[in-house]
């Protein structure tokens, strides 16, 4: 599933970055280090477009970083892994940021393995003398 991930974004290799000097990278990391959210975003854009992505967990954090890319590139790309175990809450506010911006938000789907951590819960339970 990972190599899916990888071809559909195709992200950066060590290779495509060796146009950056160890100097230049250094200089970026260092300018950026207390810059502001929206500025490194801008930034990452500016320098990487059109293969950056955005991994978000739809935690409160990836939510602004969600609007504050909106802002800057409406037509970013993001992506969240779906485990199979999320809270119905989370697909809930999937479907909400869906709706809200024009952005591409992908689903990264790793396979129900619900039986399977089931089997392993239980079991584990079970040789803890828990109830379950």
């Amino acid at each position: 599933m990972t190599s899916q991930i990888l071809d559909r974004f195709q992200p950066y290799s060590i290779y495509e970055l060796a146009d950056w000097t160890v100097n230049e990278l250094k200089q970026a990391s260092d300018e950026l280090e207390s810059s502001s959210p929206e500025l490194i975003l801008r930034w990452g854009f500016e320098n990487f477009t059109p293969d950056i992505v955005l991994a978000t967990g739809f935690g409160p954090e990836g939510i602004v970083l969600m609007h504050m890319a909106s802002e800057i590139r409406p037509e970013a790309k993001v992506f969240y892994l779906d485990t199979d175990l999320l809270f119905p809450e989370t697909y809930f506010l999937t479907a909400l940021q869906q709706g809200r911006y024009t952005m591409l938000i992908h689903t990264a789907q790793c396979g129900s393995h619900v039986p399977i951590f089931d089997a392993i819960f239980v079991q584990d339970s079970i040789i803890r003398g828990e109830q379950i």
